[in-house]
């Protein structure tokens, strides 16, 4: 049971990590040193995402409601901003480099989650 659940966590990590890449690829604002600041950032990532960013859907719930979800788009964006921030390597102009960021990070991570989520069931 530990087993599965730290590869499933090196699996998600790995995923984020090849999200964040292709984000700052695809979207000018969004640059790293290396790989370990690539890698930093996507672990950093995941743990805002896992618990910073519900608690801030709850509080910003309705304006949510107001903007038909749209909100959650801009709280996707600050937090990759956030990262941009606190990691050193990884850098993040501005909130629409982090905006687009997050929405590219978050399509890549759907279809690779989706990819390795197929694998492992055909395991």
């Amino acid at each position: 049971m530990i087993q599965n659940s730290f590869l499933g966590f090196l699996a998600r990590w790995f995923v984020t990590a090849v999200a964040v890449l292709v984000a700052s690829k695809l979207v000018n604002g969004i640059v790293y040193a290396d790989y370990g600041s690539l890698a930093v950032a996507a672990l950093l990532l995941g743990i805002i995402n896992a618990l910073v960013r519900p608690v801030l859907l709850f509080i910003t719930l309705p304006v949510n409601v107001l903007t038909l979800g749209l909100f959650t788009l801009v709280i996707n964006g600050a937090l990759f901003l956030l990262v941009g921030r606190v990691v050193r390597g990884f850098y993040v102009v501005d909130f629409w480099a982090g905006f687009w960021g997050a929405i590219v990070v978050s399509v890549v991570s759907f279809l690779v989650g989706g990819v390795v989520r197929r694998v492992e069931r055909e395991r």
